[in-house]
């Protein structure tokens, strides 16, 4: 299949981060449970980040970059909620009569699982420049490539990182003094 000819844009992540919202109120829409909207939406914004990174996001002419990035983010949304509800962990159910000793442990800890999401929460929280730092380092990209990835300076990307680190690490541990 060939792709359809477009102007190639540059999209970062902050402008997938910005649809989220609206998505995440699809996804119920979509047939994503009301519980399961947080692993959905994380879902389809790692698969879209993961698309534009691969070069897979384009614009047809005469829709704006904005109104592109909209649309494909809902189409992204409307493929990963058919996909979300069709997995196996969707799927299984619990008899009501079993006993709760019969029930396999799948072995997710729910404290860790809400840690995590707290985490998740600080990061998105984050001004978007230093959020995208973060976020391109932690998808394994070096210092060099996130710099020329965003055309920035090196330095100013390491300091990004430095003070965004420094950040998280300040109010998650402020979370911690809460429990």
């Amino acid at each position: 299949m060939t792709r359809p000819q477009g102007a190639p844009h540059h999209v970062s992540l902050a402008m997938l981060v910005a649809e989220m919202p609206a998505i995440r109120e699809k996804l119920p829409f979509y047939g994503v449970r009301t519980r399961e909207v947080d692993d959905a939406a994380q879902e389809i914004l790692i698969a879209a980040w993961r698309a534009v990174r691969e070069g897979r996001f384009y614009v047809e002419p005469g829709i704006g970059l904005a109104a592109a990035v909209r649309r494909w983010m809902y189409g992204i949304a409307w493929r990963q909620a058919s996909h979300f509800r069709g997995s196996a962990h969707q799927r299984r159910e619990i008899p009501s009569g079993l006993a709760l000793e019969f029930v396999a442990d799948d072995g997710r800890d729910v404290d860790s699982q809400l840690e995590a999401r707290e985490a998740l929460r600080a990061v998105l929280d984050l001004p978007p420049v230093p959020r995208e730092v973060m976020l391109l380092t932690g998808a394994g990209m070096t210092r060099e490539e996130t710099a020329a990835a965003m055309g920035s300076p090196q330095g100013t990307v390491a300091s990004h990182l430095r003070q965004t680190r420094a950040r998280l690490a300040k109010k998650l541990k402020l979370g911690e003094r809460a429990r």
